[in-house]
């Protein structure tokens, strides 16, 4: 919590109006350690790669949240942080996969008003979580977040082996029935520098913490 708060204070205190992506980086990183959650970042992570749509996807995570139990299925969670919102394909170049072949669910059907990644951020983030699918400790679905400034939003991706083979082998056009889709869950932002919104962030760390240490166990 004390290296927390002296880099809080060290980055805010700066005379600089704009944070690098890098000091959001290493902030997220410090606190995801005050959990007791194992982290890599550069020069640590190595380029993961993986078949999407019949083309080669290689993709680095800002953030990967392992586990040091297991050499092969070692993720339990990968991070995105990024300084402020990346824009549509369109705009940017930036490629990902098609997002009309995934279903967008939130965390809570009850809730009256929406949220949503942006959709450059997304199909990134999507192309993370397809790449790091078969590292992950979770059978069939990968867990991952991504952090804009200090904005934490929580993500789950369930994928079956079938579809995956499909998507890996078959072109951009193939085409799934509405079960086959991978669906991606996300929960609203969150701002972790905010009391409120730091409860909600601390309770869903401790069970990935508790969620680790089980299998950890079994194993």
């Amino acid at each position: 919590m004390k290296k927390f708060g002296v880099s809080l204070w060290y980055i805010l205190k700066g005379n600089k109006p704009i944070i690098s992506e890098e000091k959001y980086r290493c902030l997220f990183k410090q606190f995801l350690q005050m959990f007791g959650i194992d982290v890599m970042v550069e020069p640590e992570i190595d380029t993961e790669s993986t078949e999407i749509f019949g083309k080669k996807v290689s993709v680095k995570a800002d953030i990967v949240c392992f586990s040091p139990k297991d050499v092969k299925k070692y993720t339990v969670a990968i991070c995105e942080v990024k300084k402020e919102c990346t824009f549509m394909e369109e705009e940017t170049g930036v490629t990902g996969p098609s997002l009309q072949k995934f279903r967008r669910t939130e965390d809570s059907p009850q809730r009256s008003q929406s949220y949503h990644l942006p959709d450059g951020l997304l199909a990134q983030h999507v192309g993370d979580l397809l790449t790091y699918l078969d590292k992950s400790i979770c059978n069939g679905a990968i867990l991952g977040m991504t952090v804009e400034k200090t904005m934490v939003t929580f993500t789950r991706l369930s994928v079956a082996d079938e579809t995956m083979e499909k998507l890996q082998r078959s072109h951009a056009s193939v085409k799934l029935k509405e079960e086959e889709r991978p669906v991606l869950y996300y929960s609203k932002p969150y701002n972790y520098l905010l009391l409120e919104d730091r409860k909600e962030i601390v309770k869903a760390l401790l069970t990935l913490t508790v969620m680790e240490k089980r299998r950890a166990k079994k194993s």
